[in-house]
């Protein structure tokens, strides 16, 4: 199995019990999981945003990094959170130090996102676009 799928895999079996966690327990649980070795996968993924955020934007992750509380530089901010736990094994923590936020940033503007998802249409198709061409630039 590659290394690709292995990662994508662990990381929803880790979203999966996270969950199961939660509704057991009724408590906020998340798992922080590092995976040592080959980061060819993470590495294409921040290049493919990077890329997608320049298409779409014309910005690049540098932009969204500092701590703007711009509404569309949050938007997208959130955008790339939720790609880098969708198609990475990168936990929260280092998601947030990829960003200069601290880990409750991170899981605020997560929960943010979904949020925006259930409610907000131009959102939703906003975020749809926005995946969509990621995936097309992460299959350059």
């Amino acid at each position: 199995m590659s290394t690709e799928i292995t990662e994508k895999l662990i990381a929803n079996w880790v979203k999966q019990y996270e969950q199961y966690l939660r509704d057991f327990t009724g408590m906020d649980i998340t798992i922080q999981l590092t995976i040592e070795g080959n980061n060819t996968m993470t590495e294409t993924v921040y290049c493919a945003l990077n890329q997608t955020l320049k298409d779409m934007y014309n910005m690049s992750l540098r932009k969204i990094t500092p701590h703007s509380k711009v509404r569309e530089i949050a938007d997208i901010r959130f955008f790339c959170w939720t790609i880098l736990r969708e198609f990475t094994a990168l936990s929260i923590l280092r998601i947030g130090k990829d960003f200069n936020r601290n880990h409750a940033s991170v899981i605020s503007g997560l929960r943010a996102h979904q949020d925006q998802i259930k409610v907000n249409s131009q959102y939703r198709n906003a975020y749809a676009q926005f995946k969509s061409k990621f995936i097309e630039n992460i299959n350059k």
